[in-house]
């Protein structure tokens, strides 16, 4: 992963801090793709409704915007390799006002260079970078449920800190991405000691549909082992959405990751 921290601000004086990463992607056609992940410190002025990101190939001459609500980080793909892009955020008030732009960077995607990876959250955790140097962010991006850690060993995976925090309850993030197929693969480790088969038993919806039903993590893995299922979606709305229902117990999961 590339990564590159610089400093904005808004000319309204309000402070903003932006962190800018590439990671490029499987190639699609003649062309690499590649994807940049934007984030920013929050602005704390009163009345705030959310921000909106601007990016192009010209200087102050933006050809994409993307609304990101009030989340302070996105991710943006589909960029080409070998061609330089300019960035720049607003936020934007409960009445629609939107201040000017932020300072503007520029940032050119390194040409044959390989990867894949799009977002990556460690639930309930904090930032991590696993043994393939995926870097799993802390977690955001999420609404319900609550945060649990545990410092048992976790078998089945080199990444032990990944699984040792869970969200659990019902829960969902929504995560901005550009229309696409993608492959989610969900992270889960039965952490509780009281957790016997069928005391825990949940779904996961991904874009509204079903895509898992009644797991049982304990019954399928046991305590304290890594287990991994991935998903293929498609995203037509520029959001991933990803919500965890309980049936019995609370549902869980401990980290999330989206490749294409």
């Amino acid at each position: 992963m590339i990564r590159k921290v610089i400093r904005l601000w808004f000319p309204l004086s309000v402070q903003v801090g932006f962190i800018l990463a590439a990671v490029l992607c499987l190639p699609t056609g003649s062309a690499h793709a590649a994807n940049v992940s934007l984030a920013w410190d929050a602005n704390s002025e009163t009345g705030l409704a959310g921000y909106k990101v601007y990016y192009g190939t010209a200087s102050r001459n933006y050809s994409q915007t993307m609304n990101v609500g009030n989340w302070t980080t996105c991710t943006l793909s589909g960029l080409s390799e070998g061609t330089t892009y300019y960035f720049a955020v607003t936020a934007y008030d409960i009445s629609g006002m939107e201040s000017p732009y932020s300072v503007e960077v520029s940032y050119t995607i390194p040409a044959g260079t390989a990867g894949a990876t799009f977002f990556a959250v460690n639930a309930g955790g904090s930032q991590y970078r696993d043994s393939r140097k995926d870097l799993y962010q802390s977690d955001r991006m999420y609404s319900g449920g609550a945060s649990y850690r545990t410092y048992y060993g976790i078998s089945g995976t080199s990444d032990d800190a990944l699984y040792r925090c869970e969200r659990y309850g019902n829960s969902s993030y929504s995560i901005p991405l550009a229309n696409g197929s993608y492959q989610v693969t969900l992270k889960f480790a039965e952490l509780d000691g009281r957790v016997r088969r069928g005391s825990r038993v949940f779904d996961v919806l991904i874009e509204g549909k079903e895509v898992i039903s009644g797991l049982d993590i304990y019954s399928r893995a046991g305590r304290n082992r890594a287990l991994d299922i991935t998903v293929p979606v498609t995203v037509s709305d520029g959001n991933l959405n990803i919500q965890f229902r309980s049936q019995r117990g609370n549902a869980q999961v401990n980290a999330i990751l989206i490749k294409r």
